[in-house]
């Protein structure tokens, strides 16, 4: 596989999110058009997180119906060879559906939720194993697709613009707090 064009769906889930970069960068490396979809509340780390041509936002914050007929409108502007759902729920695989994507390809029943896998046309194998990490999953899509995965557990830093490291910035001196100790909540 390779050259055409992907879609790639991970809806939600911050962490999970940033565990795709890697796979997004190796699809990234392997095809001409990578779109990325995810909810428009994570719109903020998928952006900072380039590996892709362009990012399509489901509008979950403001869902009614103008807003969904939208989206819709703009998934189907680009005409997709491959839609990989990397999320596996019902939401992520109507969303697939709805592409109109030559060929939707997704996790078996074992690693999918909500009988999402009734809408992949082709499934990835996944093994034996009934729990494996994010980063194994999304190896197993890659290879899937015939790509050999380079850096799946690498961590890639956020592109951080300079308005939020001045914010940051402020944030530690106002509440006297040291630059070398932070935590994620």
């Amino acid at each position: 596989m390779g050259n055409g064009s992907v879609l790639v769906i991970r809806l939600s889930s911050m962490g999970d999110i940033i565990r795709a970069v890697p796979t997004l960068k190796s699809l990234k490396e392997n095809f001409n058009m990578v779109v990325f979809l995810a909810e428009d509340r994570f719109s903020e780390i998928a952006e900072m997180y380039p590996f892709y041509d362009k990012a399509i936002f489901f509008p979950r914050k403001k869902l009614n119906l103008s807003s969904f007929k939208k989206f819709i409108i703009e998934l189907r502007s680009e005409k997709f060879d491959l839609t990989l759902d990397i999320h596996g729920i019902l939401k992520s695989a109507v969303i697939a559906k709805l592409s109109h994507s030559e060929k939707i390809v997704g996790y078996p029943k074992n690693f999918s939720k909500e009988f999402a896998h009734f809408f992949y046309k082709d499934k990835i194998p996944c093994g034996d194993e009934l729990i494996i990490s994010r980063y194994e999953r999304y190896e197993k899509a890659l290879k899937y697709l015939g790509i050999e995965p380079k850096e799946q557990e690498k961590f890639f830093p956020p592109n951080i613009s300079n308005e939020a490291s001045i914010f940051a910035e402020n944030f530690l001196r106002e509440n006297n707090l040291q630059k070398n100790r932070f935590a994620f909540l």
